[in-house]
């Protein structure tokens, strides 16, 4: 999700579950290869 949609949906239920999701996609924007992920406690981890 962009920022602006990221703040757009601020007041969803599922924020913090896209909230998550973006942490990955930015790391795969940003180093144009996917994050090792794990799961730890029903979230996401980005390495």
């Amino acid at each position: 999700m962009t920022g602006d949609n990221m703040q757009k949906f601020s007041q969803s239920e599922w924020i913090e579950f896209w909230s998550n999701l973006k942490e990955g996609y930015d790391i795969f924007e940003d180093s144009k290869r996917p994050p090792n992920v794990e799961v730890k406690g029903r979230k996401y981890i980005f390495d």
